[in-house]
């Protein structure tokens, strides 16, 4: 199984769950940081900086658990949290 493939799949989902809170159209599968920056002001805090430690764990295979336990803590808590209008 390749690893590049799981992350991208981790990623997809994290995206498509973080889209759907926002109630924002999904916009493909390009630059998601910047839309999601853009079109999802509900977000985890530190959305970018958890992607891109998941993407360079990725790249050396190191610190990948850490790396996924951050970036889905973050976005189980915003999941649970009371929606704001």
């Amino acid at each position: 199984m390749n690893v590049n493939h799981r992350v991208a799949a981790v990623l997809a989902s994290y995206f498509d769950i973080l889209f759907a809170v926002n109630r924002a159209l999904y916009p493909g599968e390009k630059r998601l940081l910047g839309q999601a920056s853009r079109h999802c002001p509900q977000r985890p805090a530190r959305m970018a900086e958890q992607v891109q430690a998941l993407l360079a764990a990725a790249a050396t295979g190191e610190g990948m658990l850490a790396a996924l336990d951050g970036l889905i803590d973050d976005l189980d808590h915003l999941v649970r949290e009371p929606r704001r209008p």
